[in-house]
């Protein structure tokens, strides 16, 4: 029954997957939606909660980015938050949360480095990355087409979903755990890229074939890409 499960959404996801030239995109207005019918309740001045807050509230999607690279210290800090690592009392610790701890999700690294683009691979060996091979610009710039200014970012961070796992334990709801994960990784990245003085913006427009050829991937084994978030330097200096 599960495997019925399983071939359904893994169909769903593929019927959201968009090719070379990008997906038709329509112009929409969006309206808040709020319950006149019912009493408002004033809050007065909300805090910003510290140091957190602080962080929160700084947090701006940047598009325009410098051609300036970033460090591998710099790396390193993405790296560092998204591993799972030793606890006290022997408990593994992650700052992504993952449904029913099957670590779902997958991240790599595309990061100019010397006038090339490098690919890697977060694996299970703290704060080490796996380095994997040299990509083309061209492959680049194929896989966010619709997203030009992609390709200027001193690194891109590419989240990926297995979803095998997720949909053999958890029948077809698995698939949104694994969207859940890969979307907490993506604000996680915003995060640290703000920590580390760089700008940064979510993406969800690529070419799904054009993705996963660049990062290797097989349909078959039930990876593909999610989201992945441009990080650089901000053209404004800010």
């Amino acid at each position: 029954m599960r495997s019925d499960f399983g071939r359904s959404v893994k169909h769903f996801h593929k019927s959201t997957c968009w090719g070379r030239g990008g997906g038709a995109v329509a112009s929409v207005s969006s309206v808040a939606k709020s319950y006149p019918r019912f009493d408002l309740v004033e809050l007065g001045i909300v805090p910003e909660c510290g140091e957190l807050g602080r962080c929160l509230s700084a947090r701006r999607s940047e598009r325009a980015f410098r051609e300036e690279e970033i460090t591998d210290g710099q790396i390193g800090a993405f790296v560092y938050f998204f591993q799972t690592r030793s606890g006290s009392e022997g408990k593994l610790l992650r700052v992504v949360p993952s449904a029913g701890g099957l670590v779902s999700s997958e991240v790599y690294l595309i990061w100019r480095r010397n006038g090339e683009h490098r690919l890697g691979h977060v694996g299970p060996v703290p704060r080490v990355l796996e380095s994997m091979w040299s990509v083309s610009r061209s492959s680049v710039e194929e896989s966010f087409r619709s997203e030009s200014w992609v390709v200027n970012a001193a690194m891109i961070i590419v989240v990926t979903g297995r979803l095998g796992p997720a949909l053999r334990r958890y029948g077809s709801r698995g698939y949104r755990f694994v969207l859940l994960e890969a979307g907490a990784s993506a604000m996680v990245a915003t995060l640290v890229a703000l920590d580390e003085g760089l700008g940064s913006c979510m993406v969800g427009g690529f070419s799904d074939a054009a993705l996963m050829k660049l990062l290797d991937l097989s349909s078959e084994e039930g990876e593909v890409p999610l989201v992945a978030v441009a990080v650089g330097w901000p053209e404004s200096g800010g």
